[in-house]
């Protein structure tokens, strides 16, 4: 999968079939996505999706969550995160602040 330059990001959303969907998209800069928690009608929020692109300095590019995007997840109650990169995507359970 080709990764964009800059970050983008998407709510994930269950319909009552069990579908997922996405939300908006959002494109943001090389290193942040300010993801809007909306749903299609039909359907509720579940999570958080966006992608990590590697950077012109060779950072980056890691499917990991960083303190942000765990802490951006809790915030808004997600149960999962999940990260693209060029070669991985991964999706973690996002525990409870506090």
């Amino acid at each position: 999968m080709r990764i964009p330059p800059n970050e983008l990001g998407f709510s994930l959303c269950r319909t009552r079939q069990g579908r997922i969907v996405s939300g908006p998209v959002a494109s943001g800069s090389p290193t942040r996505v300010d993801i809007r928690v909306e749903c299609p009608p039909g359907s509720s929020f579940f999570g958080l999706f966006h992608t990590h692109p590697k950077l012109p300095s060779g950072q980056g590019g890691i499917a990991k969550l960083s303190d942000m995007d765990t802490f951006s997840a809790q915030r808004v109650r997600a149960k999962v995160s999940c990260v693209a990169t060029e070669g991985a995507l991964r999706c973690f359970r996002v525990k409870k602040a506090g």
